[in-house]
Formats: structure tokens, C-alpha cells, sequence
């Protein structure tokens, strides 16, 4: 899943004519430098400071501030909240918004039901912290609209569904109205997973968007324009080689088979492992099931996946070669590891590409691998799999095995384990 920061999200939420408090990024500069210069900001005394970080329940975790517009004040406390983010071990910006006065909350959400799978819009007159427990009885009132993709949302359905969650007046349902329709268009146009806007509040000019979130489909993400993906860019972590966003650009145009492709923050796995760690390792998998489960085992054994990769449901040879290469030009890996569940794909043509990609990486040693490699195939065509990494001499050096139906998961984590002892 790919996540945008809330002040992106606000971005996105302004451009389609829904009100959001004015606000400004604050970027910490260094001790040195101290922040970002503070302004006198063109609203009331009363703002709000939020920690731009993935983390649910901010409020509770000390993630939000509320402050007055004075300088000692605000820096005082956007250290205090950037040593907060420090200490999750997390980077992040700050979001100074204008406190917005308002006297009703709000729940509005559009999701992707796994049970119908069609879009699913969400409805409730409560919303804000802890809204699960706002409804009567301590269970959230919910009004829910299947909507039928083909169909859309409609302004009537709309009418009446505000109208049942207890909403009275004419100017507030077309308002609100309005605010779900142009929610939708975000919700299809960005390839959602889900748009949450809570709380959505009423004040004296109307309805403001006061939080929001946004969950996007990773897979969609190479259907983007060019500058939608810059926003997706500009919100993570970089990676240093921008290999998760190549690895995106492989199933653009090509339906055959998908590539999932995510890398792990050493960083991170390091501070929480330290010594236990042997190695870091490329990492690719043909079902996403027998991936995690032969990661659990390499980590049983002290080598932790670079990178998770899967590449099911038939992709072509051209699409395994390219996630290959991107595999082993990371940094920082110590081995190679393959394994596949008992596919249906055709196993030949995930053997051609990795081949290819081996003889080009590794062409003093005509496809050798030089560091630990573990190849697992089981499933269809495996056999000529197996004929052709013996035919194209991959196999030949003492730091490569091939394994075939009879390995387990734990089995081949421990022969790599012994490669890399070997070796």
C-alpha cells in the first residue's frame, strides 16, 4: 500500500473545491540551523501543530499540539514534537494549521469491500477521536451504499442516505452531497484502496476537512499521470536508487502476471537485531504465501531479505528478468534466494528470465553468481526449469544450488545457511 502525508492529502482534497484549514510544511533544517524560519501567519493566534508521520491515534501519542501563534511557543514546541518523531524512528515534516472553530463533527469515507468487492461509501453524523465509541449504545452508527462501479455514486442515493443517518436541513444534505461526489472522484481517479475524511466539522462558513487519510493501490500506481506520481515520490522515505518505483514501472501496459516489489529498511532491522544479523539477502518468490514463510525461516537462520518480492500469476520472462536485475543491484545484500509454492505458472519462462539477468550481471563469470544463491523450483514445467539452468551453466560454481519438490521452506533456508558458510 502506498500512504500520502496528510498535508498531501489536503492538497488533493482543496483542488476539488473542499474547504481544509490553511496551513503551512515546517522541515527541520538541523541543530545548527535550527527550523524553518516562523513567519507571522495570516490567521487567528490558535493553531495546531501535527507530526506528518504514518501512525494512527496522534492525539493520544502526543503527535498533535495545539499552540499559540507566538515564536518561542511554536518553537518550543515543534521541537518537542520533531524529537517525538526522532524517538519513533521516524522522519517526518510538521503541519501548521489554523485552528478551526466548529460546533459538529462528522464521519465520511469511501473503502474497497473485500465481501462484494465494489466500492462501499461510509456514513456517520459522529466523528472524530475514538468515533467507534460515539454511537449509540457505544457501537458507531454507520449508514454504508454499495455502489455499483459501472453506475457510480449518485447525488439521489446520497439524499437519502443522509437523510435516514438524521440530517434535516436541505442546504447541509447538498453540501454534503457535494463534498461525497468529488470524495468518490478522488477515490477513483487516485486508484484507493480507501478515503477517510474524519472529521469532517461544520462551522460558521461550513463544512471543513479537519483530518484526513488516503490508502492507494501499489499495483495502480504505474496507471498515475506523471504528477500524481511526483506527489507519491515527494511522500516516502527514499530508497537512494528509486528501485521501488522502477520495480513499479514493470507491470505499466503489461497484464501478464504482476510484480510486487518492496524494500526493507536496514536501518531499522539493524537497530532491532544487531548481531543475530549474518546478512542481508535479495529476495524473489512466486506466491506470497511461501514468501513469508521462507523469509520467517531465513531470519530463524540470521539473514534478513534486502527486499520482498513476489511474481505470480504467470508473469513473462521479460518482467522476471527486469525485477531481477532490480533485486541485484541492491546495496548492502550478501546472497541471492528463489523460491516458488507448487506453481501453475509456467516455471521455464521464470528460469529464462533470471538466467538472462544472471549471464548480464555476472558476465566475467558467464552467469556464475559470485555470492551465495539458492534457487527453489516446484510446480509446472519445473523440469525444464531445472534443464536449463544445467544447460546455461549458472550451476556451476560451489556458492550456487538448485532445489527442486522435495525442499521445504525450513530445508532450503538451512542449505543457504550453508552456502554462505561455505563460502
Amino acid at each position: 500500500m502506498v500512504y500520502l502525508n496528510e498535508h498531501q492529502i489536503k492538497k488533493i482534497i482543496f483542488r476539488k473545491g473542499i474547504r481544509v484549514p490553511r496551513g503551512a510544511v515546517l522541515r527541520e533544517k538541523g541543530r545548527k540551523q535550527g527550523f524553518a524560519p516562523l513567519k507571522k501567519l495570516p490567521w487567528s493566534e490558535a493553531v495546531v501543530l501535527k507530526a506528518q508521520v504514518p501512525v494512527s491515534s496522534r492525539l493520544k501519542k502526543g503527535l498533535v499540539l495545539f499552540s499559540r501563534n507566538l515564536k518561542p511557543e511554536l518553537s518550543q514546541k515543534c521541537q518537542l514534537l520533531f524529537k517525538r518523531i526522532k524517538q519513533l524512528g521516524l522522519g517526518g515534516e510538521l503541519l501548521l494549521e489554523e485552528k478551526i472553530a466548529h460546533h459538529k463533527e462528522h464521519y465520511l469515507a469511501l473503502v474497497s469491500d473485500p465481501v462484494t468487492k465494489n466500492p462501499l461509501f461510509l456514513y456517520s453524523s459522529h466523528g472524530g477521536v475514538d468515533i467507534e465509541k460515539k454511537g449509540s449504545g457505544g457501537a458507531l452508527d454507520l449508514e454504508k451504499l454499495t455502489i455499483d462501479p459501472w453506475v457510480g455514486l449518485q447525488a439521489k442515493a446520497l439524499g437519502s442516505l443522509f437523510s435516514r443517518a438524521g440530517v434535516r436541513d436541505g442546504g447541509k444534505i447538498l453540501e454534503l452531497t457535494r463534498i461525497s461526489l468529488m470524495t468518490y472522484e478522488i477515490y477513483r481517479t487516485w486508484q484507493c484502496h480507501f478515503v477517510e475524511l474524519n472529521p469532517l466539522v461544520e462551522t460558521e462558513k461550513g463544512f471543513y476537512v479537519l483530518d484526513a487519510k488516503m490508502e492507494i493501490d501499489e499495483d495502480a500506481t504505474s496507471r498515475l499521470n506523471p504528477g500524481m506520481k511526483r506527489m507519491l515520490s515527494a511522500g516516502k522515505p527514499k530508497n537512494g536508487h528509486g528501485l521501488e518505483e522502477k520495480a513499479g514501472e514493470i507491470d505499466r501496459h503489461d497484464y501478464r502476471g504482476t510484480v510486487h516489489f518492496l524494500q526493507m529498511d536496514t536501518k531499522s532491522v539493524r537497530s532491532a537485531y544487531g548481531k543475530k544479523i549474518r546478512a542481508f539477502v535479495g529476495f524473489n518468490a512466486v506466491g506470497t504465501g511461501v514468501g513469508l514463510t521462507a523469509m520467517d525461516e531465513l531470519v530463524r537462520n540470521g539473514f534478513f531479505p534486502r527486499n520482498f518480492c513476489d511474481t505470480s500469476g504467470n508473469p513473462t520472462a521479460s518482467k522476471i528478468y527486469r525485477v531481477t536485475k532490480i533485486i541485484l543491484s541492491q546495496d548492502e545484500i550478501g546472497g541471492y534466494f528463489f523460491i516458488t509454492c507448487l506453481s501453475s505458472q509456467q516455471l521455464d519462462h521464470t528460469a529464462r528470465g533470471i538466467i538472462k539477468a544472471f549471464k548480464e550481471i555476472y558476465w566475467k563469470t558467464h552467469g556464475v553468481p559470485t555470492i551465495p544463491t539458492l534457487f527453489l523450483f516446484r510446480g509446472a514445467w519445473d523440469e525444464e526449469a531445472h534443464r536449463l539452468f544445467q544447460e546455461h551453466g549458472i550451476l556451476k560454481g560451489s556458492q550456487t544450488v538448485l532445489l527442486g519438490r522435495e525442499s521445504t521452506e525450513q530445508g532450503a533456508a538451512k542449505k543457504f545457511a550453508e552456502l554462505f558458510k561455505n563460502g
